[in-house]
């Protein structure tokens, strides 16, 4: 009652239990002060400073009869016991109780209140409730009189799978008489990354007050839908056995494989090296980067090897070009598939038309004897040095030597000298050469 004890060092009082006769309050200004044992108030309220970056933990419990606590200052204050005290008030900074009862939980702006101890009413104003434990997991938090939100307070806790196939979040368990009270309160969910393959339902508020949640989170009205990164659950107000459960509930979506945005159109062409593109849509939450492309063939003409392509398997590959090796009807196929191994397989037809290229002609004498005969042929090639169907019969003449053509191509050699022949397949013309020698 007539002054503070002020705490400038780091302490670890152990022993016997400290009892306070006089003092009104206590400040706490080292980084960490530990009380082992119980911790004994004088009669009226008794008001903690505990400063920023600092820490204090009373492990030993708190007790004394019909007092307060008071706790300012933006430090960290830990009851790890029992408490006995009418109420506990903070104003700055942050509470985590472990112990059992604290009657009524007054909290202030900003402040954050963790730990799974149970409370009396909990009037929450500006504060926000964390259930995670510090180590990756939750904690649940009980009380047994009110519980009122606050539109500028928060519910805070992690949630994703368990690692058992079931999912996890920290929760509030309200018995007693009291209402609960959301009163747009902002729900916070702070995802692990996973979420169960089988989908599953984790509680939030336990109601056992027999009365109805009164109220909403913020923006989650029933059945609204919470994400969490990717994943989205849905909550209820009116859940669990009794009802009256606030309730998550994920139902996993069957993943979505890609999608084929364009593909380029090359059903007829007269080239060798033809590009293939094609371009995917990473519809499960990637990036089109993310996306590989697999070419492969599934029909060619008899007799043609299979098309080579110059990328293939990569990302890359949606620009890869196509190599055929013979004219007529290809059909290939590409794979597209995503980062989770979902695929989606098109099917790309083309039909590689014969171009003329150039005539082929024969046979290459050089020297033809007089009064012989010889068939002169030729023919049109490809752009694969393929013979050209259908290109019609050929024309011969003679340019010069004393020589004759039947219309059928057969050459008859009349006398010595030079001779030179044309041989025309429809706008293609081609000569060949050589010397009629002495019989």
């Amino acid at each position: 009652m007539v002054g503070t004890l002020t705490f400038n060092g780091d302490y670890n009082l152990n022993g016997e239990s400290i009892t306070l006769l006089y003092l009104s309050g206590l400040n706490f200004n080292a980084a960490y002060t530990r009380f082992s044992n119980e911790l004994i108030l004088p009669v009226s309220e008794t008001a903690f400073s505990v400063s920023a970056d600092s820490r204090v933990d009373f492990n030993g419990g708190v007790s004394g009869g019909s007092r307060g606590i008071i706790k300012s200052g933006w430090g960290e204050l830990t009851i790890g016991s029992a408490v006995d005290a009418d109420y506990v008030e903070i104003s700055r900074g942050s509470l985590t109780q472990f112990g059992s009862q604290i009657n009524d939980l007054f909290a202030g702006s900003g402040t954050v209140i963790r730990g799974s101890g149970s409370f009396a009413d909990m009037n929450l104003g500006e504060a926000n409730l964390h259930f995670d434990d510090g180590d990756g997991g939750t904690t649940i938090m009980s009380a047994s009189g009110a519980v009122e939100f606050d539109s500028d307070s928060s519910f805070v806790t992690p949630v994703g799978d368990n690692g058992s196939g079931g999912i996890f979040a920290g929760s509030l368990t309200v018995s007693g008489s009291g209402e609960i009270q959301l009163n747009d309160a902002t729900l916070t969910l702070n995802g692990n990354g996973t979420m169960p393959t089988m989908g599953g339902t984790v509680t939030l508020i336990t109601n056992q007050t027999g009365l109805p949640i009164v109220g909403t989170f913020a923006g989650l009205p029933e059945g609204a839908t919470v994400s969490v990164g990717s994943f989205n659950l849905s909550i209820t107000y009116v859940g669990g056995v009794s009802g009256r459960d606030v309730v998550l509930e994920y139902a996993p979506v069957a993943p979505v494989g890609p999608g084929v945005v364009s593909v380029t159109d090359h059903r007829f062409t007269r080239g060798k090296r033809v590009p293939m593109d094609i371009l995917g849509e990473n519809r499960g939450g990637g990036t089109e980067s993310q996306l590989t492309y697999t070419w492969s063939t599934t029909q060619r003409p008899a007799g043609a090897r299979p098309i080579t392509f110059t990328e293939n398997g990569t990302n890359g590959a949606k620009n890869a070009f196509a190599r055929f090796h013979k004219a007529g009807t290809y059909m290939m196929s590409c794979t597209i598939t995503d980062e989770n191994g979902l695929s989606i397989v098109r099917d790309v037809t083309v039909s590689v038309v014969q171009r003329q290229a150039g005539l082929r002609l024969f046979p290459h004498k050089e020297w033809i004897p007089v009064g012989t005969s010889v068939q002169f042929r030729g023919y049109i090639h490809d752009q694969f040095n393929e013979r050209v169907r259908n290109t019609g019969a050929p024309t011969f003449e003679v340019l010069q030597g004393n020589a004759t053509f039947s219309p059928t191509g057969l050459f008859t050699a009349n006398a010595r000298g030079s001779f030179r022949v044309q041989i025309t397949i429809g706008d293609l013309v081609g000569t060949l050469g050589g010397r009629i020698i002495r019989a």
